[in-house]
């Protein structure tokens, strides 16, 4: 998917200055900002199965599709062990873990949960690495109001890229309040309301985005329209808005740049 696509061109890129490599990675200062929330809309998809329901105990695999890393459910857990596995000439270390409330690993009444705890590592031939790790007790989080009704809650998740030893951006988000989804499957789901943080732990600055009619349809793991408008705690107003799947702008300040973001997958 893009995801692996887009980090290799920063992970085998053998630029010397943090400018150049963050002009040729298409994770500048700005639109990284917009990834963050790609991640957010992947993990509230990833937590259910193959239609994006959270009614089944299945979830689809981010990279390295055709290795067979997913365990079965354990005590209410399944956990996707990359154990090395390559794409594109990248390899994949670590693990990400779900967590039920359910033992047999699906949420099907109201109250059930599943948590996303992501520990792995991609690493590049030419030495460069994106970390993605969990910061709070339960990572992400997706509970079951009712049938049709959900919410998402994040407590910390980090992501971490370097190469050359040169850190090119560290994000971390999480929710200040819940996000509220409406629909058990991604077709016609919609995210509106709540605020998921932002910040960016090299400039010291959040922002908080709050989504807006942000809808799903049957061919893509993220949204494919809707609005996330966010304030920064430097005075800067920010908006992404979404065009399609895995596309869209994003406006800080004055600025305005189209975005692809990496995580999101044509199904």
């Amino acid at each position: 998917m893009r995801f692996a696509t887009v980090l290799l061109v920063i992970l085998l890129c053998s630029c010397t200055k943090r400018a150049e490599r963050e002009r040729e990675s298409g994770f500048g200062p700005i639109d990284t900002m917009a990834h963050q929330i790609g991640d957010a809309m992947v993990a509230i998809d990833e937590a259910g199965g193959d239609d994006g329901g959270y009614s089944i105990s299945s979830a689809n695999a981010t990279t390295c599709r055709l290795a067979n890393t997913w365990g079965s459910c354990t005590s209410g857990q399944i956990v996707r062990d990359f154990q090395g596995c390559t794409r594109g000439g990248a390899t994949f270390t670590g693990q990400t873990t779900f967590t039920f409330s359910d033992a047999s690993c699906a949420v099907d009444s109201d109250g059930d949960s599943v948590s996303r705890s992501p520990s792995f590592t991609i690493t590049g031939r030419g030495g460069g690495n994106f970390t993605v790790s969990r910061t709070g007790t339960f990572g992400q989080r997706v509970t079951r109001v009712s049938s049709s009704s959900f919410t998402f809650a994040s407590d910390g998740i980090r992501r971490v890229l370097k190469h050359g030893g040169t850190t090119l951006s560290d994000f971390t988000t999480s929710t200040t309040s819940p996000l509220s989804i409406t629909g058990a499957t991604r077709n016609g789901r919609i995210v509106s309301g709540g605020a998921l943080r932002v910040f960016n732990n090299l400039a010291g600055v959040g922002c908080q985005f709050a989504p807006s009619n942000v809808q799903w349809n049957a061919t893509c793991s993220c949204a494919v329209s809707g609005i996330w408008t966010a304030s920064c705690s430097n005075s800067v107003v920010s908006i992404f808005q979404i065009e399609g799947c895995g596309t869209g702008t994003l406006t800080y300040g004055s600025s305005s740049i189209p975005v692809t973001l990496d995580q999101c997958e044509s199904l």
